[in-house]
């Protein structure tokens, strides 16, 4: 029979790292290339870069070479560093050419996109697409900007009518702020995201990037070096007392100069201060590691932040000998009962960490060594608080082999696991805010002094007309031969050809990438019951 001849190979999670069953999967979920208006590649932009810039020719290379799992380039479409429909749909085609699940290489299909009303303040967030290759074939620019260039809107129900839209035509999506606790335009409000809509459709914020972090409002670690807004920061949207929201937490370089990966080395294009973060997936052991269930992970919250190493974590909490649940759950711990809370990394990387911390509303607890690779404390009931996320101090010198030059003199690297939640009240919670898409009043004028429709001569550039090919570039066939030449002139952009650059590849790595594990891949051998007669 020719199905006792087959061995079925199926690719499954190996990850980065594995541990406990588990894959790692080391991910940037916000970089950039010279198709924003605002970055720059050596092949195409029109920003300056100062120091060293990758080329969006080299972009997968770039990204595997900085130790990468998986990759979302989100660039601007929308405001004034908006793109022309050709370039990039260019790079649309070469990330849907680069999702390879079969070689362990995923690229999860984003954009970033800007929103305000008179108020200003809504903030920057990164669009993201699960359906496959084929299920997004014949996507466009047009296709994933809220009313073309416009960055106004009424109220925040019109961001939720759109995201809903997108997801109608396109399969699931979903839309995470970054940076929300800068002030200014820059940063989150947070009003925005309460109610079922956005919690569906918000599962998680990036708590840090290359513009610092955004969990407190002051910060130890790598403080928004613009400032920080109280109100904005994301221990304010999970406040209890305030807008009570539940997400992941995720970090990403928002690099701006097309070096997907590399926290190693701080942005030559915006100058920003930072090396930035990345994002652990993590994914049973045994589930394919695809575009849909790495979806899955960010949607569920099984994902974590981190400033750049790689290391595996998993929490449990528990009651006496009964698991209540680990990263991202919801916890429901029984009256009166103190709450354990065990903390696991590999061994190898055990001497690397220097603190282990739990954070929640009420604090920072301390975690005790109890053997090496396991921290171990137990909450008292009355200090279980509605959130709770272990925070790992590693010391950077350590961890990496070679100096990890990311600005600075602290060298310490930082790990954020996702927050778990429980049904308790503790420190006067009040009551949570009602589920509603709440209003903006948008009968006032915005800064161009009309409705927003840019009638008053907005600075923001036109998108050009639409170009036939791009959905020959989504729709996965071959790249025209003359396509990279046909970008010179794009809105001033410079140097149009996508070739290769002739920099050797670990140029483009971050001093410590060595401390990185090679490449591999593992698969799963089916066999059928006859094959073994």
């Amino acid at each position: 029979m020719l199905a006792c001849l087959l061995a079925l190979v199926l690719p499954v999670a190996d990850g980065a790292e594995t541990f406990e069953g588990l894959g790692f999967y080391l991910g940037d979920p916000h970089a950039h290339t010279g198709v924003s208006g605002d970055a720059s590649s050596t092949d195409i932009g029109q920003m300056e870069c100062k120091g060293t810039c990758g080329a969006v020719a080299d972009l997968i290379d770039t990204a595997k070479g900085n130790g990468l799992d998986w990759l979302a380039v989100t660039d601007h479409v929308n405001g004034n560093w908006a793109p022309d429909d050709l370039p990039f749909m260019i790079v649309q085609g070469l990330l849907f050419e680069a999702d390879d699940p079969m070689g362990g290489f995923i690229t999860l299909p984003a954009v970033e996109l800007w929103f305000m009303n008179h108020e200003g303040l809504l903030g920057h967030k990164n669009l993201y697409l699960g359906a496959s290759n084929d299920e997004l074939r014949g996507i466009g620019l047009e296709d994933l900007r809220f009313s073309g260039e416009l960055i106004r809107i009424g109220d925040c129900s019109n961001i939720w009518d759109w995201v809903e839209t997108v997801g109608d035509d396109w399969g699931e999506v979903m839309l995470i702020a970054h940076h929300p606790g800068m002030p200014d335009t820059m940063g989150t409000t947070w009003r925005c995201h309460r109610g079922e809509r956005a919690a569906r459709l918000s599962p998680a914020v990036e708590i840090y990037s290359r513009h610092g972090t955004s969990l407190y409002c002051p910060e130890d670690y790598d403080p928004l070096w613009q400032g920080c807004e109280a109100d904005n920061v994301v221990t304010a949207a999970m406040d209890p007392d305030g807008h009570s929201l539940r997400m992941g937490f995720m970090a990403g370089t928002d690099s701006h100069d097309t070096l997907p990966g590399e926290v190693c080395g701080v942005d030559q294009v915006r100058l920003h201060p930072y090396g930035g973060g990345l994002t652990i997936a993590v994914i049973d052991d045994e589930t394919p590691f695809r575009r849909d269930t790495l979806f899955q992970a960010i949607k569920h919250s099984s994902v974590y932040a981190t400033s750049g190493p790689l290391l595996p974590a998993v929490v449990e909490y528990s009651v006496g000998d009964t698991i209540l649940g680990g990263m991202g759950d919801v916890l429901d711990v029984p009256d009166g009962e103190p709450l354990g809370v065990e903390l696991r990394v590999p061994k190898e990387h055990a001497e690397t960490i220097t603190m282990v911390e739990l954070m929640t509303h009420g604090g920072a607890h301390g975690m005790e060594v109890d053997e090496p690779g396991v921290f171990r404390m137990e909450l008292p009931h009355e200090e279980i608080t509605t959130w709770m996320f272990p925070r790992i101090q590693i010391d950077g010198e350590e961890w990496y082999t070679k100096p990890c030059e990311d600005a600075g003199d602290d060298r310490r690297e930082v790990v954020w696991l996702s927050p778990s939640y429980t049904t308790q009240r503790s420190f006067g919670d009040t009551a949570a805010p009602p589920d509603t898409d709440e209003p903006f009043d948008s009968s006032e004028p915005d800064d161009n002094g009309d409705d927003g429709s840019c009638r008053g001569g907005c600075a923001w550039g036109g998108a050009g007309p639409a170009v036939g090919l791009v959905l020959v570039v989504l729709g996965m066939g071959e790249l025209p031969p003359d396509l990279p030449e046909r970008i010179s002139g794009q809105r001033g952009r410079s140097a149009g050809t996508l070739r290769p650059q002739s920099r050797p590849l670990h140029h483009l790595r971050g001093p410590g990438w060595d401390r990185r594990r090679p490449r591999r891949r593992r698969h799963l051998h089916l066999v059928t019951p006859c094959a073994r007669s």
